[in-house]
């Protein structure tokens, strides 16, 4: 397991906000919360067959299980507050993550709890790791599977998703991320 940047690891009063982090690119694809963030891994690619998620997809397209990664220790009353924000922060810098939520957006009262000298080093090592080559899609940026165009295709585009989804060589859930603009919300504008 990745090391986690500070907390109590291992408390059973405290919960790991985490990481899943796709193989080769250390590219964050999806987070999570749990009281151990390994056991959550396990469960997670254990369960992979069986569940329709889609990070239980993505889950089924690696031939190794991903790298997990603790961003963060927190009091077990704050996890899930604590991962709606590192969602939102995630999303922001890379724009395409695999949690699909219907949660609203961090409380002021976590975001109160998190200093903006953190929000800051987030940012600072996520720069990092995409100027050195470890995050291969940044908001504005495309060397992913899918260029900019081809999302404001996907979106304009009526036909069934299935079809779609082969036509450009991703998954079906992909394309409803897409569609309901759970991912790529940089891309606003029409063809």
């Amino acid at each position: 397991m990745s090391s986690g940047w500070y907390g109590r690891q291992g408390d059973p009063s405290a919960s790991q906000v985490y990481a899943l982090l796709e193989p080769g690119t250390r590219r964050p694809r999806y987070i999570g919360v749990a009281q151990s963030a390994t056991a959550r891994l396990t469960l997670h690619w254990q369960q992979r067959s069986r569940r329709t998620a889609p990070v239980a997809i993505w889950l089924r397209s690696l031939p190794v299980p991903p790298e997990v990664w603790v961003i963060q220790v927190v009091e077990r009353e704050f996890g899930r507050r604590a991962e709606r924000y590192w969602i939102k922060l995630l999303q922001e810098v890379l724009g395409d993550m695999l949690n699909v939520t219907h949660t609203p957006a961090a409380s002021d009262v976590y975001r109160a709890a998190v200093t903006s000298e953190r929000r800051e080093q987030v940012r600072s090592q996520m720069r990092e790791l995409h100027q050195n080559g470890d995050i291969l899609h940044a908001r504005g940026e495309t060397v992913g599977k899918l260029t900019d165009d081809q999302v404001r295709a996907i979106r304009a585009d009526s036909r069934c998703q299935r079809t779609i989804a082969t036509e450009y060589g991703v998954t079906q859930p992909t394309i409803c991320l897409i569609k309901r603009r759970s991912t790529w919300r940089h891309i606003d504008t029409p063809i």
